[in-house]
């Protein structure tokens, strides 16, 4: 992405990006949502080594062996929290940096909310235009990443449906 002028702080940053990853996986990777945190808490202390191609088939014990999509997800989500971090900042230019984190909190869909519930008078819509920006900043990180196409094209249709808080058609 070019010149950045939004910057969350390293724990919003953290918090976002593991809360749409964990949206995306949801949809595309259930089974990986059990190890989740562990390979988390290893994709944040090393980036490097978690998205290195010859680390990218773990074992996941019983001498299985699984390529997890979680580094992966977590990589282009990053991206993804800043691309979005820089679009709100687009949209509500004259709102104070410090209440960006509230409104970027509204995108999620509350994994608490009932299937097919309202969201919420607040949750934050985004255009078709902005979310075809999101899936493309998506895909474009996960070919920087060198990532198989179909798993770039996964994540990024999976991270646009965990922002999708609204039913098709019924988009503001």
């Amino acid at each position: 992405m070019e010149n950045r002028e939004v910057r969350l702080d390293p724990g919003a940053q953290r918090e976002f990006t593991t809360e749409l990853a964990r949206l995306a996986l949801e949809s595309s990777a259930p089974d990986e949502l059990m190890v989740f945190d562990e390979v988390a808490d290893e994709f944040f202390a090393d980036q490097a080594a978690a998205l290195n191609p010859r680390s990218r088939d773990e074992s996941v014990g019983f001498g299985l062996e699984l390529a997890l999509l979680t580094p992966a997800a977590l990589a282009i989500c990053g991206e993804v929290v800043r691309f979005l971090a820089d679009l709100l900042a687009e949209t509500f230019k004259d709102e104070a940096k410090s209440v960006l984190g509230s409104y970027f909190r509204r995108m999620f869909v509350s994994r608490d909310q009932p299937a097919g519930a309202e969201p919420p008078q607040s949750a934050i819509r985004l255009s078709d235009e902005q979310m075809r920006r999101v899936h493309e900043a998506a895909l474009t990180e996960g070919r920087r990443l060198k990532l198989p196409e179909e798993t770039t094209a996964l994540l990024g249709n999976a991270i646009v449906g965990a922002l999708v808080v609204d039913a098709p058609g019924d988009r503001s």
